[in-house]
């Protein structure tokens, strides 16, 4: 068989069942962050809006043009350390977190309508 390296294998649409949709960095200090991985994957400043807070959400896109994701100040407000949180794609939301529930995880999120129409849910597995 004949491997190839992954940037050369094309990344499958957004949209695909099974795969993230949505990559969200919750840190202290997203500018910061940006810097860093805008320089290491050539992220580009898509938009930003405003939250409750005072806080700003900062999106980004890669050279397909698409936001990819988002990132805010939002980990000092929540007492947490910086983390990434991703999105996962799902047929069915709401099957999803009665499969979620029964196999043991929590739903601590959701499900919440955001921008574009999209339900959301946030989980934690029982590890």
């Amino acid at each position: 068989a004949i491997h190839k390296p992954l940037e050369d294998m094309p990344a499958p649409p957004q949209e695909t069942v099974g795969h993230v949709s949505w990559a969200e960095l919750n840190t202290t200090d997203y500018e910061s962050a940006f810097g860093f991985y805008s320089g290491l994957f050539g992220w580009k400043h898509r938009q930003s809006m405003e939250m409750p807070g005072g806080l700003t959400y900062f999106m980004w896109n890669d050279d397909d043009g698409l936001t990819k994701g988002g990132m805010s100040n939002v980990a000092a407000m929540m007492k947490m350390p910086p983390h990434w949180l991703y999105y996962v794609t799902v047929a069915d939301i709401h099957d999803t977190l009665a499969r979620v529930k029964k196999a043991g995880g929590k739903v601590v999120n959701g499900p919440e309508e955001v921008p574009g129409n999209d339900l959301i849910a946030q989980c934690v597995d029982p590890q």
